[in-house]
């Protein structure tokens, strides 16, 4: 992987299953679809990312650089509960 390339999906999945967590369990916990947090590793979708960030306690745009190079937007963001 080039420095500064965003994770691929299976890196993401791998570090998740490391925490004991899955993309279901993700979803389940901040009430998304698991569809958007599964997406998220291949195509924008700011809810999945943060979620996915989340529960990796990473920046987001440690796992996906592309934000800091201006994919970043505002939205807003539901509380996890």
């Amino acid at each position: 992987m080039a420095h500064g390339a965003d994770k691929r999906p299976e890196e993401i999945r791998f570090m998740l299953n490391r925490k004991g967590m899955t993309f279901a369990d993700v979803a389940r916990e901040c009430d998304l679809p698991e569809s958007t947090v599964r997406s998220a590793t291949r195509k924008p979708s700011i809810e999945g990312e943060w979620a996915i960030a989340y529960f990796l306690d990473l920046p987001a745009s440690t796992i996906w650089p592309s934000l800091a190079r201006g994919r970043l937007r505002a939205a807003s963001w539901r509380v996890i509960r």
